[in-house]
């Protein structure tokens, strides 16, 4: 703190109570109308005006304890050891060219009006620990629109304290990569990752809270473009989202957090996705891009549903012998190829698709029920049973096999068949 600042509060504030204090001080720091220096060190950059983040003019830099303007030729990043960057209330800056450097920490603070920085062509800029976007008042909002660029930063924190307070990254055609956690830390209405085109956002660590979407303002609608990347090396957990693309690569297992569904592709590229005793719904189709090792995992406890049309292809799955729940199928024009022998605790729902499971076993624990919705007919050649391919004495049915005497008559019913 200024000495000779303090020495001149320090008479006045004798004829103050305790809590007068307090709150000048906070109302100081929330306005931005402090000098005092707390909390900033040599370095540091913050805003003076709107305007291009590489033009010296936008910016003041903390030096000697003070704020100074930049001098010609600097801005945050322009050489090495810039520190905090912050966009104070009301400042909208605008990347126009790559910034050389990376940054320590970059903020955007609460504050009555909006405040941005926007990405112009495909320019870059590193933020080497967090970024920190906060929201606190009616009907503003506190972004970052990457559009085109490329942004990088150690952590990702959104936050918002209102019903009409918008903390957001949006993202078009470029990428977002955030080498730890992403915090979202208030409704999808209010924080949220908003895709507008087909970029990617590559998430290193965990992801939760908020929301993703393609609608402006936020909410629950699904989004419809972006990909989401979890490309981390460690064990991390996959948000409990709807996700347009969902990408699984780097390795090591990614453990779903809750209901999860994927609407266009799931690319398990590498890594195990862990359904981790939650619902897995999937309406477009899994590949396996990349190095092409990626699997997903099941339990007694975990749901996979299958919808949508078109084609699906092989499904990997991590362990020879696999078991989930229930699995529902529902999507016209699938053949599924099981690549491991597959345990239902639950129920088997067929509607539509083909399951190919050539020389493996499906078998169905004593409470569970196969669900037809439509005629069957066994006979001795192998069978489409609606969804299941049945070779004969491949297919165990709770440790019996269907014999090919057995036979119902066509009917167009919904059957449902359980197993004792």
């Amino acid at each position: 703190m200024n000495l000779d600042v303090l020495m001149k509060i320090k008479p006045f504030t004798r004829k103050l109570n305790f809590q007068t204090v307090i709150f000048i001080a906070v109302l100081l720091i929330l306005t931005g109308e402090s000098n005092l220096g707390w909390g900033q060190t040599n370095g540091d950059y913050q805003t003076r005006a709107s305007g291009n983040w590489n033009s010296n003019t936008t910016w003041q830099v903390r030096s000697g304890g003070s704020w100074v303007n930049c001098s010609a030729g600097d801005y945050p990043g322009a050489s090495s050891g810039a520190g905090t960057v912050s966009i104070t209330n009301n400042r909208n800056v605008t990347i126009t060219a790559n910034v050389p450097n990376s940054i320590g920490s970059l903020t955007i603070p609460v504050g009555t009006n909006i405040s941005s920085i926007t990405f112009s062509g495909t320019n870059s800029l590193t933020v080497t620990n967090a970024t920190t976007i906060s929201s606190n008042s009616n009907g503003d909002y506190k972004r970052i629109i990457v559009n085109a660029g490329n942004f990088s930063t150690g952590t990702l924190v959104l936050n918002s304290t209102g019903n009409t307070q918008d903390a957001y990254i949006q993202i078009s055609t470029g990428t977002v990569t955030v080498d730890g956690n992403i915090s979202l830390n208030s409704t999808n209405l209010r924080t949220y990752i908003l895709f507008t085109g087909a970029g990617t956002l590559f998430v290193g660590g965990n992801m939760s809270g908020g929301g993703i979407t393609s609608t402006i303002n936020g909410g629950n609608n699904a989004p419809t473009s972006g990909t989401v990347n979890y490309n981390g090396s460690s064990v991390q957990d996959v948000g409990s989202y709807t996700y347009y693309n969902l990408t699984i690569s780097g390795g090591n297992t990614k453990s779903i957090q809750g209901t999860t569904s994927v609407s266009n592709i799931l690319d398990i590229q590498q890594g195990d996705l862990n359904i981790n005793g939650n619902t897995l719904n999937l309406a477009g189709p899994v590949t396996r891009g990349g190095l092409g090792t990626g699997t997903i995992t099941g339990s007694a406890t975990s749901n996979l549903n299958i919808t949508g049309s078109g084609a699906f292809d092989d499904f990997f799955f991590t362990n020879v012998n696999e078991s989930l729940q229930d699995l529902t199928l529902d999507r016209v024009g699938a053949n599924i190829n099981l690549n491991s022998d597959l345990t239902l605790a639950g129920s088997l729902a067929l509607t539509n698709g083909i399951i190919t499971a050539t020389g493996k076993t499906i078998s169905l624990t004593s409470t569970a029920m196969v669900v037809v919705h439509i005629f069957f007919r066994l006979e001795p050649q192998p069978v489409v049973l609606i969804g299941l391919l049945f070779h004969q004495y491949q297919v165990l049915l709770q440790q019996k096999y269907l014999s090919p005497a057995q036979e119902l008559q066509p009917e167009m019913q919904l059957l449902t068949l359980p197993f004792q």
